[in-house]
């Protein structure tokens, strides 16, 4: 018995030592940068700001857009001119060096555009991913889980701070991409923390199923026996009502980040394609007129 207590006492104190708590704080640290670099364009997210304030943002992205959609047409006929009077193959080549600049701006429009007229969508996902987001003490299993996705988007988001202003959009796509995938896999535990088999003289302790109850579940006295066991399947019950709304919750927002980035995507595809071929072109030419 007292050994027993012993294993008990030093086991509960193995688990404090790795006990992890996670904050909301811990979730809005990952979105201070790309929302500072937003506002440098006029575009406020998840803000509680009055509407005078609201106007004078709008009003600062709409003066910069005007000022870029402007500066386009002028652009595109300057490669135009350029291509219509230039005398040989290299002097015309020299426009292959300016459509990598003119189509990064036609993207940078793009992305900046479909952030403003969608932003309560992206608001939304938003909201809910930390409405979501685990907080208080949690398991050594769920630590494992998140440790790894946070410490990777703090580098990132951290480490490249430089470029940041180019590539705004795709690490916010980047950031909600990886909380999704933080609460798949946390569903996932969940379900795996579900199944429950007896490992008996039918399940043995080497197959698969026994396997997973022995990650899930440490001792076969976990489960009650007698009038507890209605309240344990009751509580099982609700645990996978729960599981299933979250499993619906997460597909509706992976649908609106689908819908939200995957033209753009598309088109951030395509353009860096371009600007790939072009750049190999233009190296080929120089150093073949050498």
């Amino acid at each position: 018995m007292i050994m027993s207590s012993i294993h008990i006492v030093s086991r509960d104190l193995t688990a404090l030592k790795t006990i992890k708590v996670y904050t909301k704080e811990d979730f809005d640290e990952m979105f201070v940068i790309p929302k500072r670099v937003l506002s440098l364009v006029g575009i406020r997210m998840t803000h509680n700001i009055s509407d005078l304030q609201d106007k004078c943002w709008s009003l600062l992205y709409w003066l910069e857009m005007t000022n870029i959609l402007v500066f386009l047409p002028t652009e595109f006929l300057s490669m135009v001119v350029t291509a219509i009077n230039a005398t040989s193959f290299r002097e015309g080549a020299k426009m292959f060096r300016m459509i990598p600049c003119f189509g990064t701006v036609v993207l940078s429009v793009f992305k900046s555009m479909k952030i403003k007229t969608n932003r309560t969508t992206f608001e939304n996902i938003h909201h809910e991913l930390r409405e979501m987001w685990k907080t208080g003490r949690v398991t050594e299993d769920e630590h494992r889980i998140i440790s790894p996705v946070s410490k990777q988007l703090n580098y990132i988001i951290k480490g490249v701070m430089v470029i940041w202003s180019n590539i705004a959009w795709d690490m916010l796509f980047c950031v909600y991409i990886a909380h999704v995938t933080i609460q798949f896999k946390l569903l996932s535990q969940r379900v795996r923390g579900l199944i429950y088999v007896r490992v008996d003289q039918q399940l043995v302790a080497s197959y698969p199923l026994a396997k997973v109850r022995q990650e899930t579940t440490e001792d076969d006295n976990d489960v009650p026996n007698g009038t507890l066991q209605n309240e344990w399947e009751m509580a099982q019950q609700r645990e996978l009502v729960n599981i299933v709304k979250t499993h619906h919750k997460l597909i509706r927002l992976t649908a609106d980040m689908e819908a939200m980035f995957s033209l753009v995507l598309l088109v951030n595809f395509i353009n860096s394609t371009t600007i790939i071929c072009f750049c190999g072109f233009c190296c080929v030419v120089s150093i073949q007129t050498i």
